[in-house]
């Protein structure tokens, strides 16, 4: 994303939003905010945005190669459900679209009726215009299977894509992109933080290599003598870990339990992957 761009990460139910508060924490990055909350609370919180991802929920037909149980959880009634809230949330969505923005549909299933059918509505009800993504024909993504609608849609077939069930269209809204949006402070979201974080830290201390490991491993450290004893930050490269409870002789280990690493093997140097933050 752009430099400077801001990424609102949301899971309306809540065991699965722990699992993407986890995974986006250990990205380190820091524009990043995740919540749990449905699309009409984005819609009432007045935020909007450049472009979005809606990933909706759907009947997982792409899904059956990978994992036997979701046969079984298919009906065409499901179906039936599926494609009528995936119109909800596209229509909540839309709303906090801001205008000449994107909005990414995607779902992990085949049928017309949670694809094509889908993003007609789009193109019919809004002001709306389907995007065509450059591809390879070696590829092998499928077009659109609706007869009489051939807007650039893709579909990603197993055992004719590199990939499991996928479908895909980008849309973008009508209307003058406005650069530098006058931001509005979300209302009544459910933000999510790091277990670690209990209170506003008193000092931050940058950690080497082997002190990040062990950090991560749920291991003490310990600081420099000049460390004030507290809730202090602990960063690599500038990267925020997480958070340490220093009281003199050692610092304590809040980094949440069920996220320390457990491998037994670490390599004996830092491999450059990340650039350090300015």
């Amino acid at each position: 994303m752009p430099e400077g761009s801001i990424l609102y990460s949301n899971e309306p139910v809540p065991k699965r939003a722990s699992i993407l508060l986890e995974n986006i924490t250990k990205w380190g990055h820091p524009g990043c905010i995740v919540t749990s909350n449905y699309p009409k609370d984005y819609r009432a919180s007045k935020l909007c945005f450049d472009v979005i991802l809606c990933d909706v929920p759907c009947s997982g037909e792409g899904m059956f190669r990978k994992d036997p149980q979701t046969i079984s959880e298919w009906s065409p009634q499901n179906v039936e459900k599926c494609w009528r809230l995936q119109r909800e949330i596209v229509a909540d969505a839309w709303q906090c679209l801001n205008p000449g923005g994107l909005l990414i549909y995607s779902t992990c299933t085949f049928n017309i009726k949670e694809n094509e059918e889908n993003i007609r509505w789009i193109l019919d009800n809004f002001d709306a215009e389907a995007l065509a993504v450059d591809t390879e024909p070696e590829w092998g993504i499928t077009g659109s299977l609706l007869p009489g609608f051939n807007a650039p849609v893709y579909r990603f077939i197993p055992g004719i894509t590199r990939s499991e069930g996928l479908f895909m269209a980008v849309i973008r809204k009508g209307g003058e992109s406005t650069e530098n949006s006058k931001a509005i402070k979300p209302k009544n979201l459910n933000i999510l933080t790091p277990p670690y974080v209990r209170q506003s830290p008193v000092a931050a201390v940058e950690l080497s290599y082997s002190q990040s490991i062990a950090y991560l491993r749920g291991e003490a450290l310990v600081l420099p003598p000049s460390t004030p004893r507290g809730i202090v930050d602990v960063s690599f490269m500038g990267y925020m870990l997480g958070q340490t409870k220093n009281i003199g002789n050692r610092a304590n280990n809040l980094y949440p339990k069920e996220w320390r690493i457990k491998s037994t093997h670490v390599p004996s140097e830092y491999e450059p992957i990340l650039k350090p933050l300015q």
